[in-house]
């Protein structure tokens, strides 16, 4: 047995063999054309998916040979504010402090970042570019397989 002085330098000496692979960006193509069909496919199951389930809902059918029809009904509550304000002044007055609070501390850090896009809209985009300093690019590198 070696130890791991030993095997690093065989490694060196006798490294492991390489996989080679034959035409990857050809299996690249091939994959997203497959990707591709499948995604295809998908959309046209759920569409078809939807029109059966319309149908039955809309013809009251609930069970059949293979399947049952489960209704879900999901409740989303609504605050009306002004009836709120009525019911609970004093908590309406405590929120309205907090948000009046949490605005407050917004405004201090008013500036401090500014979209790109805002600045494009109102900056024109040559004295932009002649401001040096102003914007940075950072790149990063990505790989895109086209085909020929």
């Amino acid at each position: 047995m070696m130890d791991a002085r030993q095997e690093s330098l065989d490694l060196i000496q006798n490294p492991l063999p390489q996989e080679t692979i034959p035409e990857p960006l050809a299996a690249i193509v091939f994959i997203e054309d497959q990707i591709a069909a499948l995604q295809e496919r998908l959309t046209s199951l759920q569409d078809e998916r939807a029109k059966y389930l319309d149908y039955a809902v809309k013809n009251g059918i609930r069970e059949d040979s293979r399947a049952k029809l489960v209704e879900k009904t999901r409740a989303m509550r609504f605050l009306d504010v002004d009836k709120f304000k009525i019911v609970f002044p004093e908590k309406y007055d405590i929120i309205c402090q907090n948000e009046r609070a949490d605005i407050q501390e917004k405004l201090k850090h008013v500036g401090e970042k500014i979209p790109l896009g805002v600045v494009d809209k109102i900056v024109n985009k040559n004295a932009l570019a002649a401001a040096q300093g102003v914007i940075s690019v950072q790149e990063t590198i990505s790989y895109q397989v086209v085909r020929k």
